[in-house]
């Protein structure tokens, strides 16, 4: 699943691992029964860093971003693939603002994160996918000299793995 970026085109972001400031990591044994057949779940944040500027004092510039989050020793996949790997049940996303600067006067400045999933990455015509999950967020800046600099994040994810 993947969100709807009809409208959100003023800027595209990527971010892979160097933009990620401070991971942390903390899996918890689950009960399967309860959670989909998962019998882990991994709670992962950090800061991304990046950049996005507005560009008008009258309306939003909208964009989104993408961002690979680290999972370290853990290697998600939405399909089996073997003992090695941990199949992807859902996740959850929070995205909050950590930095934000507006150069001058900000009678009509704004910052905001729409709206963030997270899925399992298996990069095409890779043969071993990236040990890691992708958040995608939908972003809104206002005014001409407003930026948004870090994004605060927690992705909780649920997940079916052999070696729990």
């Amino acid at each position: 699943m993947t969100l709807d970026t009809s409208g959100y085109d003023d800027f595209e972001i990527g971010l892979g691992p160097n933009d990620v400031e401070t991971p942390q990591v903390i899996e918890i044994r689950v009960e399967p029964g309860a959670n989909n057949g998962a019998n882990l779940m991994c709670v992962y944040t950090g800061v991304l860093r990046f950049a996005a500027v507005g560009a008008s004092e009258s309306a939003w510039s909208r964009g989104s971003l993408g961002a690979r989050i680290p999972t370290p020793g853990r290697r998600w996949s939405s399909i089996s693939r073997g003992p090695d790997w941990t199949g992807f049940r859902g996740a959850t996303a929070v995205l909050s603002l950590a930095s934000i600067f507006n150069a001058g006067v900000a009678n009509f400045a704004g910052w905001a994160v729409d709206a963030a999933i997270v899925e399992p990455i298996v990069p095409i015509g890779v043969p071993e996918p990236d040990d890691h999950l992708r958040i995608q967020a939908l972003l809104a800046v206002r005014d001409t000299d407003g930026i948004l600099f870090r994004l605060s994040y927690q992705v909780t994810a649920l997940g079916a793995a052999t070696h729990a």
